[in-house]
């Protein structure tokens, strides 16, 4: 397995690294073993019964994960005149405290996972000029591991997608190429989702948009309702995971209906409705999510 701690990125047309790269075929820092990558550490709240076999499982959630890389580095140019920075120097000053890294992850098959820490530990006991064994510790607050498009490019790991207004009055016309179901009356929009951990998505809506504004996840049977107009013009981003709603980068989480639910992108097909008090408002809004796996 390939791993990338940073990530690659353009200037003057070329690709350029930003970071360190562990086990691939060139790289002078080679990996023998990756711990926490399974899963994240379960918090079971169980316990035994009193007076009689057994116990109880009432709830189990995840933690943030430590993930731990352990290998060897080898420099065999260091001394040369062109090559007065050691690969152990470079190492050292590249993992800084306080800093969210993105860490990628290439399987021999070539698919790329995605996930960030922070780095918690270095161990790298010096032995020699030009070699030597390291771990690293990394906390990674994220409990699920994500899927990427590419190694080191964290913008492909959103996926993005539009969702359609329904239209009270009778449909739209829009390119055949889109891919919304139609009938007599609504639209809906499908995101079929691929990852095996619930993903909870963005939804960005640019007005105008007139009260009340509904979105739902109709194979969850989930609505979140904002009772409140937008007006021309204006974004309201609307992020299911933290629980909040903006617009124009203003919290308008009062607005949110107390019957509301926060919904998520279950694994396989998800009808997403967007509906709203008006046929004349903003025939769309987009949807931005990430594919999830509890592993490697």
């Amino acid at each position: 397995m390939q791993v990338l701690i940073g990530k690659y990125y353009t200037q003057n047309n070329k690709r350029l690294l930003n970071g360190i790269l562990l086990g691939t075929s060139d790289s002078k820092i080679q990996l023998t073993e990756i711990d926490g990558i399974e899963s994240a550490p379960f918090r079971n709240n169980n316990g035994d019964w009193s007076g009689k076999d057994g116990g109880y499982m009432s709830a189990q959630l995840f933690s943030g994960r430590e993930i731990t890389f352990q290998g060897f580095y080898y420099d065999a140019n260091y001394g040369c005149s062109s090559n007065t920075i050691s690969v152990r120097e470079e190492i050292i000053n590249f993992l800084k405290i306080r800093t969210l890294f993105p860490i990628f992850f290439q399987t021999i098959s070539g698919v790329v996972y995605y996930t960030q820490g922070y780095v918690t530990a270095i161990s790298m006991p010096y032995t020699n000029t030009k070699y030597g064994d390291f771990q690293f510790t990394f906390y990674c607050p994220e409990t699920e591991i994500k899927l990427a498009e590419q190694f080191g490019d964290e913008d492909s790991v959103t996926k993005r997608d539009i969702i359609y207004r329904d239209i009270t009055s009778g449909g739209h016309l829009v390119p055949e190429t889109t891919p919304v179901l139609f009938e007599q009356g609504y639209a809906t929009s499908i995101v079929n989702y691929t990852g095996s951990m619930p993903c909870y998505p963005k939804l960005i809506l640019t007005g105008p948009f007139t009260s009340d504004i509904i979105l739902q996840n109709y194979n969850l049977g989930k609505n979140l309702i904002i009772k409140k107009s937008i007006s021309e013009g204006s974004v309201v981003e609307v992020d299911m995971n933290s629980r909040q709603v903006l617009e124009n980068g203003r919290s308008i989480s009062l607005y949110v209906d107390e019957n509301s639910e926060w919904w998520y992108l279950q694994p396989g097909q998800n009808k997403i409705y967007l509906m709203s008090g008006n046929d004349n408002d903003n025939i769309s809004c987009n949807i931005e999510w990430t594919v999830n796996y509890q592993g490697i």
